[in-house]
Parts: structure tokens; C-alpha cells; sequence
């Protein structure tokens, strides 16, 4: 899987999750109606280092204001 580093997603199972962790893909788990565009934006904007701190599996939480 070398052309995918990151999913997007709402859910999956957990044979998916094994399977594209196992590849070296990171999860990204962010609730329904949350703005995709700005999910994209976020994780685009980081730097390589702050990227790769981001662990195999996270939620994204936005942080309140």
C-alpha cells in the first residue's frame, strides 16, 4: 500500500483496521457530520514531524474555544 499513508473514517471493522495497520496506513476516526474538508485541511497542514507523531489509530477531537 505504498500509495495510501492515512484513512478518513467514521467506522470500520476490525479486520479492516488489523489489515491496513498492518500495511503501515493510520487511521483517522472522526464522528459523522464532522467536515471533511476540514479534516483534509488539518491533517494537510501538518509538518512531516507532527504527522508522524500521529498514532496508528486516532480520533480526532476538535478542541474548543
Amino acid at each position: 500500500m505504498s500509495d495510501v499513508d492515512l484513512i478518513i473514517a467514521g467506522g470500520a471493522c476490525r479486520t479492516g483496521i488489523e489489515y491496513f495497520i498492518s500495511e503501515g496506513v493510520k487511521f483517522i476516526f472522526a464522528d459523522s457530520g464532522e467536515p471533511i474538508r476540514e479534516i483534509v485541511e488539518f491533517v494537510s497542514s501538518l509538518e512531516y514531524d507532527e504527522y508522524d507523531k500521529i498514532p496508528k489509530i486516532a480520533r480526532l477531537q476538535k478542541r474548543e474555544e
